[in-house]
């Protein structure tokens, strides 16, 4: 009986294709999860940094306004967004502007401001408080 010698090995078998693509079908199902987790972590920062900034202008106009309807025209008259006074509550009115909706509540010369995402409003993004009367007295001392 005779062996036929091989002259090497010049193909890969069915079964190292497999395996092949086994892995990196497993490598990139989690590059595409990581990447769809970037993509929400990015939306969620951008909210919030528009909301933060937003939040800052309206206690600059705050600061700079003389009565409740003073502020509330600044807001509008700058940026020309949906005002909602609400119902239940005196002085606290829903801001909507830029996807951000401002929950702003003015009491005694304080504003309280809570920031959320305009199409998820159950979860906060950010919660400012700044009082006229606080200022003032350290500004006193």
């Amino acid at each position: 009986m005779k062996r036929v010698k091989r002259l090497g090995n010049k193909g890969i078998t069915i079964v190292e294709v497999i395996v092949a693509l086994s892995i990196l079908g497993i490598i990139m199902m989690a590059a595409i999860t990581l990447s769809g987790n970037a993509v929400i972590v990015s939306n969620t920062t951008v909210m919030k940094f528009k909301a933060f900034n937003l939040m800052a202008d309206y206690v600059e106009v705050f600061q700079e306004s003389e009565s409740e309807e003073e502020f509330l025209t600044l807001v509008y008259n700058t940026y020309s967004p949906e005002i909602n006074r609400l119902e239940d509550a005196n002085n606290t009115y829903n801001i909507i502007y830029n996807g951000i909706l401002c929950n702003v509540d003015i009491k005694d010369n304080t504003i309280l401001i809570k920031s959320y995402n305009a199409n998820k409003t159950d979860k906060l993004l950010y919660e400012y408080s700044y009082s006229k009367a606080y200022i003032e007295t350290q500004d006193g001392e």
